[in-house]
């Protein structure tokens, strides 16, 4: 499990309604950053949302992702937007 400094654990906690699940969330008019902890494996209902990046500081994710499955420490999701 991440031992998540006190600034971030001082941060509200987000609603996620998964168990296993704990995050705490930074947000703004211009930004969300979410710190997420899983204390065991979870499988996450598809969605969409904008673009993201994270980074794994502990373990692996698991994402599928344009229907191509792949493990990551590191990643990022940009989000194409038909205009």
């Amino acid at each position: 499990m991440v031992n998540f400094p006190q600034p971030i654990l001082n941060l509200p906690e987000a609603d996620i309604p998964l168990k296993g699940v704990k995050a705490f969330l930074s947000q703004g008019k211009n930004h969300q950053i979410i710190f997420m902890e899983f204390s065991e494996d979870v499988d996450l209902p598809e969605h969409s949302h904008e673009s993201q990046w994270g980074i794994v500081l502990e373990g692996e994710i698991e994402l599928i992702i344009g229907g191509v499955k792949n493990r990551y420490k590191t990643y990022s999701i940009i989000a194409l937007v038909n205009t």
